[in-house]
């Protein structure tokens, strides 16, 4: 064997074991880049927070109570429980993540992307937080809530569009004319 191998030998192995290191850096750079932008948009969450659950309430609530609008209160609670499920993701990985590290953040991931929550309830729940593990909980309840919610009023107009649209295509039957006794 040749120094000239040896070199591209070794050339090789180093090539190799830095792709291996830069597919195992690339995965952990993002998991620090979204726990720390986490952690940067808890700045701008309450405020996103209070405007979506306003919104619920004072516009999406009476639309759903006037019939031919229950439709777009369908659309707007389900859309609404995604941001209430965005927050809630958010404040769970941040919490998560400044109390128990990138670590905690990996493994709640690793459960389907949305274990981060039951992460930091955990978390919540050992160190004693009982605020913010009530505040996890309420948003987990309104998420799923208002997206039930959501479906339920969506189900109900369409029941009703069905029953309109049945109701202006019936057809009238004609029962046929009886002929008369005696041949008339």
């Amino acid at each position: 064997m040749t120094v000239a191998s040896k070199a591209k030998d070794a050339g090789a192995s180093v090539l190799g074991l830095a792709a291996v290191v830069v597919f195992i850096a690339i995965p952990i750079a993002l998991l620090y880049g979204a726990a720390e932008l986490s952690l940067w948009a808890l700045k701008w969450t309450p405020a996103v927070f209070g405007t979506v659950f306003w919104a619920t309430v004072l516009v999406l609530v009476p639309l759903a109570i006037i019939p031919p609008t229950r439709g777009w209160s369908a659309l707007g609670f389900v859309i609404a429980s995604y941001l209430f499920g965005l927050l809630l993701w958010i404040w769970a990985m941040a919490f998560t993540y400044d109390v128990w590290g990138l670590g905690a953040v990996v493994i709640g991931l690793l459960i389907f992307g949305a274990g981060v929550v039951a992460v930091a309830m955990l978390a919540a729940l050992i160190k004693g937080v009982w605020a913010v593990l009530g505040t996890f909980i309420f948003l987990l309840v309104l998420t799923l809530g208002t997206r039930a919610f959501g479906h339920w009023l969506g189900a109900t107009y369409a029941q009703r569009a069905a029953r309109k649209a049945e109701a202006r295509f019936q057809t009238v039957t004609v029962e046929p004319a009886r002929r008369r006794a005696g041949g008339e």
